[in-house]
Formats: structure tokens, C-alpha cells, sequence
């Protein structure tokens, strides 16, 4: 689990996790924007590579030492609010016409958000206390897929898969 607190005025780019989620508004509000994870070669899925920095403590300089390898976050490079990104990337349109949902939660709402669904996370301040605070809980999926892979489609975890074997052997005895 994490506690994510800020000022609220940030906004988490258009991403997937690859665990279930369960998102806990404590205050502020959080609005999401989502897509399915059923055509993500629209979204132009990839890795984005994480950076290493180091920080100077005599100048108050941030600077980057090397961008590695691997990352695990799976991003999109699309900016779902510039129209100019559909020349850039033209499978979105499919998206971004047919398959956007948006929700908002506010405090003491609890969002369920299924794994590899895409979304882009909105945060706004609370209005008295300038603050944002949610929580939330990422555990096992049902469903499962490698990354970044935009044409692998979801497929039963094997964890759960096993389960519901083992059961329905129980079962038939």
C-alpha cells in the first residue's frame, strides 16, 4: 500500500500497473481518466526509462548521472488533452472518440481500478487545506499479460487459474 500526499495539483501521465487497485480518497479529489486495456497498441504502450540523479549540496543542483536500462512503469507518450498528438500518434483516435471514461472520487470514496487498465490521474487540492491525501492497495491481479508487449492480450493469472482448477476438482469429488 501507499499514502500519496502532495499539494494537489499533480497529474500522474497515462500509465497502467499491473496489480488491481483499490484507491482511497482521504481528501482532496482525484479525478481519473481511463481506457480500456484491450487495444493497447492504440496507446502506443512502452517503457519510458527512468533516470538516476544525484544531488549537490553546495550548488542545490539536481543533475542526472544515467538513464538505466529498465523501468517498471509501462507509459503512454500521448497527451490526452493535444489534439496535435493525434497526427503524431493516429491509432489514438481510436481511443480517445470511443473508449474514454472519467470518474472523480472525493473523500471517503474508494475507486476500484483493475489492472492494466490506462489511466492518467488528475489531482486537486482540498479546498480548505491545500493538500491532497488518498491511499491505496495494490495486490494480486486476475487477469495478467508481459509488458510492455501492445499486442499481448490479458489472460487469467496463472495464480488464480490454479485456484479455480483446484476447486472444481473439490468439487467433482
Amino acid at each position: 500500500s501507499n499514502i500519496w500526499y502532495g499539494n494537489g495539483k499533480t497529474v500522474g501521465k497515462l500509465h497502467f500497473d499491473p496489480f488491481d487497485n483499490l484507491m482511497i480518497m482521504v481528501t482532496g479529489k482525484k479525478q481519473f481518466i481511463l481506457f480500456d486495456p484491450y487495444h493497447n497498441e492504440d496507446l502506443y504502450e512502452g517503457h519510458i526509462r527512468e533516470a538516476q540523479f544525484e544531488y549537490d549540496e553546495k550548488t542545490n543542483i539536481f543533475s542526472r548521472t544515467k538513464l538505466l536500462d529498465s523501468t517498471s512503469m509501462v507509459m503512454s507518450p500521448i497527451n490526452i488533452d493535444d489534439p496535435l498528438d493525434l497526427e503524431t500518434y493516429p491509432l489514438f483516435k481510436h481511443n480517445k472518440l470511443h473508449k474514454k471514461l472519467t470518474c472523480e472520487i472525493e473523500p471517503g470514496q474508494i475507486l476500484y481500478l483493475p489492472s492494466f487498465w490506462w489511466h492518467e490521474v488528475r489531482s486537486k487540492p482540498d479546498e480548505k487545506e491545500d493538500q491532497n491525501i488518498a491511499v491505496n492497495f495494490w495486490y494480486t491481479p486476475f487477469y495478467d499479460k508481459e509488458f510492455p508487449c501492445p499486442e499481448c492480450r490479458l489472460e487469467l493469472n496463472f495464480y488464480y487459474k490454479s485456484l479455480i482448477d483446484e476447486m472444481l476438482v473439490n468439487f467433482n469429488k
